[in-house]
This record gives structure tokens, sequence and C-alpha cells, in this order.
């Protein structure tokens, strides 16, 4: 319960903080590190919270949905 209050405060307070502006354009390149730490953020709340093991759980149950109808398509064929 701890770790999820901590991250989810982290996120907020990542959120809430307004990078300083640049005193010119040649110093705001660091945007890609900026969106990849949100993104690594993000994927830590979301496996805090359970968001992560949800995903993985429906596309998995999703490939053998697929591999059901497959087999299932090559009985019909082979009845046939």
């Amino acid at each position: 319960m701890k770790t999820m209050f901590l991250l989810s405060a982290m996120l907020l307070l990542c959120n809430a903080c307004e990078p300083a502006k640049p005193a010119n354009q040649q110093q705001s390149a660091p945007k890609k590190n900026e969106q990849s730490l949100r993104q690594e953020i993000q994927s830590a709340v979301d496996y805090g919270i359970g968001a992560a093991q949800v995903e993985a759980k429906k596309g998995a149950v999703k490939k053998i949905d697929q591999i059901n109808e497959q087999h299932n398509k090559d009985l019909e064929d082979a009845l046939k």
C-alpha cells in the first residue's frame, strides 16, 4: 500500500512540476529523456496498481482464443 501511494505521489509530482524554460532553443533537446522518464514512471505505476498484469492477461486470452478458433476451424475442415 505504501509503495502504491509513493508511486502515485511521484507521478503527481512529476506531472505537476513544469521544467524550467531554456534560455535558447538549442537547450530544448532533452525532451526525449523527459518523455522516457514519464513512460518509465507510468509503467511502474501501472505495474503497481495491476494494470500491466490485466493487459498481459487480456493479450494472453486473446491469443488463446485465436488458437482455439484456428484449431476448431482445422477440425471442421478435417471432418468435411
